[in-house]
């Protein structure tokens, strides 16, 4: 029953948590599932593979319709961002490299940092994440 009491556990944790706490969650999510992802891909476990994609994808998904579009550069960032990591994960998928894992989990790990400096009261500056941060990692893939 473990696993039951386990799922209880984590469900309290989300229904309790704090938007900052949510955030992070969902991060920690999307970065595990790609990983997951990636090891399954190497593995050619296809099947997990595409389950843990799905995963990410809706993670990300989320995390961009929480986006209040207020007109300022830090939203339209985060939401190229957004896009930019649900982009490379099709395409990881579809052509079967391993290797276009690296530049989403690069970026969603500088942001999960950079909330969890937020979190924890640090000054984050988000201007210096920015969509240019997708032409160093992915050799100028575009949105």
């Amino acid at each position: 029953m473990k696993s039951k009491a386990f799922r209880q556990y984590k469900e309290t944790s989300v229904l309790t948590a704090s938007p900052l706490r949510l955030i992070l969650l969902c991060y920690d999510g999307a970065i595990t599932a790609i990983k997951t992802a990636q090891q399954a891909q190497a593995e050619r476990k296809f099947e997990l593979r595409d389950k843990e994609i799905n995963r990410a994808s809706a993670l990300v998904g989320e995390l961009l319709t929480a986006l209040r579009d207020e007109g300022d550069q830090i939203t339209a960032n985060l939401k190229s961002l957004y896009l930019y990591i649900l982009k490379m994960l099709l395409e990881a998928s579809v052509k079967n490299d391993v290797e276009l894992y690296h530049a989403p989990l690069k970026v969603l790990d500088e942001l999960r940092e950079a909330w969890q400096s937020l979190a924890e009261g640090r000054a984050v500056n988000f201007n210096g994440v920015k969509p240019e941060i997708m032409e160093q990692n992915a050799g100028g893939a575009a949105l």
